[in-house]
């Protein structure tokens, strides 16, 4: 037997409503989706040289890239914490069936 730690957690997710659980698991694949998409982005700025992306002087482009990257890995954050209550709110959509 292994040991864990069991959470219950109050959560709220702003601007957000959902009927049922496919609403739910629909929410979870655009969020997947567009933490894929972040991910294409911050590989394309790894691989790529910053003329390759930018036209503009060579001091604006080291800001604008990591104005950018900032940017993306801020809202992947942002992604990463809406998945993470989508889950919880996904698995309490599980529970609440067996309650019944």
């Amino acid at each position: 037997m292994s040991s864990g730690t069991i959470i219950k957690a109050d959560l709220y997710i702003y601007g957000l409503f959902f009927r049922d659980e496919e609403d739910v698991r629909d929410h979870i694949k655009e969020v997947t989706s567009s933490m894929e998409n972040i991910k294409s982005k911050l590989k394309m700025h790894a691989i790529s040289t910053p003329k390759d992306i930018y036209t503009d002087s060579e001091e604006d482009v080291i800001f604008r890239v990591n104005a950018d990257v900032d940017d993306l890995l801020e809202y992947y954050d942002e992604q990463l914490i809406l998945l993470t209550k989508l889950e919880f709110l996904l698995s309490d959509f599980g529970n609440k069936e067996e309650d019944r």
